[in-house]
């Protein structure tokens, strides 16, 4: 499991590292780095959960050390670089033999370089790519993580405000986020990551207990710098494989569900679709007694049941199809212009017709406005005339 991000708890033996082992570390640094600063920078996150929370996640560069299990607080404990240098300052000069195994020996004999990297460094590695790369189908729950909760169950208290829990194949990861300070966004503070569902249950147990449980039921992607924008909404199916999970986890850890916020969408879906049922049902009714009739279907007769809805192009083409069928069995004559066609034309007469009213009418609305304007003026006119004679009689006058 990949501990917090924190200088690590070891073991009373002093673990070391040879020059081979750090510079095969450092080349995957260096591709991690490389595949962050390539595309996965400037991506911006925002998750709606069904518990009604949304969630703006971003991967500033001055977290990616922590990511990736790389200590830059050793480092500056040993003197090996300034106190106030940033973090990924140092972890580009890592990668870039600006700093190397032998200048850190000469730098600081006693420095322990192994100290640098997390005991976990090859997980994290592996996992990094995956952990910036938010999606919604590898994740298992999202949980609203409030310390007050843990305290009342006697559990450590965490440094997240959410964890988003995840699958790798077998395996399993946890992000820990938390709001950056005097922003929108949600940055991490941890990673973990747990060999088997074994691993994530003991977790669950400890970090779930009387915290509320959720899921995302949207995503969205944004990339600013690249102009990539894109809109996920979550599969029902995996909505009910969400809902399986927040259900065995309050079971199994007393987890408390959240999906409140999204029950009402469901509902407004659900009548959406039984309206759309039955308005295809009322069609199929009227199709097949005109078919027993014999007579053409009229398009007209539907419009006020779909109301302000377009009628779906598959209906369009089944009454456009049966339309043209009544009209070739019934008449011997051969026809240029199909039945469909010509009703078709006829609605967009119609529509064309009805753009043209509505014009007329705003012509006549300027005109009248035009009107108005005209007889001010003449007010206006008539006025100055009357001060103009006022004027030349009272000129008059004194001549």
């Amino acid at each position: 499991m990949i501990e917090y991000f924190t200088i690590e708890k070891r073991g009373v033996y002093m673990k070391t590292i040879n020059s081979s082992r750090y510079d095969e570390i450092i080349s995957k640094l260096s591709d991690r780095v490389r595949y962050y600063n390539n595309g996965l920078e400037g991506n911006r996150f925002t998750l709606n959960l069904a518990n009604g929370d949304y969630i703006n996640l971003v991967f500033p560069e001055n977290f990616i050390a922590h990511i990736l299990g790389v200590n830059i607080d050793s480092m500056r404990a040993a003197g090996i670089v300034r106190p106030n240098t940033p973090s990924y300052e140092v972890l580009r000069r890592l990668i870039n033999s600006d700093i190397t195994y032998r200048s850190m020996q000469v730098a600081n004999p006693n420095f322990n370089i192994a100290n640098i990297f997390s005991d976990y460094i090859d997980e994290k590695l592996d996992i990094f790519i995956d952990v910036l790369k938010i999606r919604t189908d590898d994740i298992y729950c999202i949980i609203k993580y409030l310390p007050e909760r843990a305290y009342a169950t006697g559990e450590d208290k965490e440094n997240s405000e959410y964890f988003i829990i995840r699958r790798h194949g077998r395996r399993f990861s946890a992000l820990g986020i938390i709001k950056n300070d005097n922003s929108s966004y949600y940055v991490p503070v941890t990673s973990r990551l747990f060999a088997d569902y074994n691993e994530l249950s003991k977790f669950l147990a400890q970090i779930s207990r009387n915290q509320e449980v959720t899921y995302p039921y949207f995503l969205t992607i944004t990339n600013v710098g690249s102009g990539y924008h894109a809109k996920i909404a979550v599969s029902l199916e995996d909505k009910l494989g969400f809902n399986n999970n927040l259900k065995d986890m309050a079971k199994k850890y007393n987890a408390i569900p959240a999906t409140y916020s999204e029950f009402p969408i469901i509902l407004d879906k659900l009548l959406e679709r039984r309206n759309q049922d039955s308005n295809y049902a009322y069609v199929l009714n009227s199709l097949r007694y005109s078919a027993i009739s014999g007579e053409l279907f009229n398009k007209d007769s539907i419009r006020d049941k779909f109301k302000d809805e377009i009628i779906p192009e598959e209906l369009e083409q089944l009454i456009d199809t049966f339309n043209d069928n009544i009209c070739n069995t019934s008449s011997n004559e051969t026809v240029q212009n199909s039945i469909s066609s010509i009703q078709n034309e006829n609605v967009s007469l119609k529509e064309e017709l009805e753009n043209a009213k509505a014009e007329l009418l705003k012509y006549k609305e300027q005109v009248e406005i035009l009107e108005c304007k005209n007889s001010e003026l003449e007010s206006e006119l008539n006025s100055s005339d009357q001060k103009l004679k006022v004027l030349t009689d009272a000129f008059e006058s004194i001549k």
